[in-house]
């Protein structure tokens, strides 16, 4: 009985020792695949501007994780959310990033957030995670928590229908993201910075 114990401890540290293998069959292995940077403060290429991998969290500082929604921000206080070294997006580089003739877009869930992938396709080292973090409407009331995103740009409308506008990016799980310009100025949107 105590030959069986010493024996199956051995078995336990070879077999935990191993490293684990992904390969499929006869020693054929996939290529690695790169991970999606994910840290606060690393920024991510695509389409020439390099964005942040997490939401401002309060002004001045980032979000831990992808997944976290971070603050929400009026029009004016985003202006100045960013942290050292950063700004908002103007309304060009909204576009880039959903610029469907460069760009992809996938709805998708992260440690149980819902949001979308922005990017480089088949590329998740230039990709980037969206949370769907909502918004606070002017009342203060939050609204699609979960279920859309909407993102900060600097850029203010320039449509006269609209004059206490500016421009956003919107998604949900159908809009593959949008960028317009009547969103108000004092509803509470996320902020995703680029590298200034």
């Amino acid at each position: 009985m105590k030959v069986l114990h010493i024996l199956l401890a051995a078995l336990a540290t070879v077999a935990m020792a191993a490293p684990p293998t992904a390969c499929i069959k006869d020693g054929e292995c996939p290529e690695p695949q790169p991970e999606m940077p994910d840290k606060a403060g690393e920024s991510v290429p695509i389409n020439g501007v390099e964005w942040a991998t997490t939401n401002v969290g309060v002004a001045g500082a980032f979000a831990e994780t992808p997944e976290d929604f971070g603050g929400l921000f009026t029009f004016d206080a985003a202006q100045t959310a960013c942290p050292d070294g950063w700004r908002l997006p103007t309304k060009e580089e909204l576009l880039r990033l959903c610029d469907r003739d460069v760009t992809a877009s996938e709805w998708t869930g992260r440690a149980g957030v819902n949001g979308r992938l922005f990017g480089m396709p088949d590329d998740p080292a230039h990709t980037v995670f969206l949370p769907a973090a909502g918004y606070r409407d002017t009342g203060g009331a939050m609204k699609y928590h979960g279920s859309s995103g909407r993102y900060r740009s600097s850029t203010t409308s320039d449509d006269p229908f609209y004059p206490d506008a500016a421009w956003n990016l919107y998604f949900s799980d159908v809009n593959a993201g949008d960028v317009y310009n009547y969103d108000d100025r004092q509803r509470m949107c996320a902020v995703r910075c680029v590298l200034d």
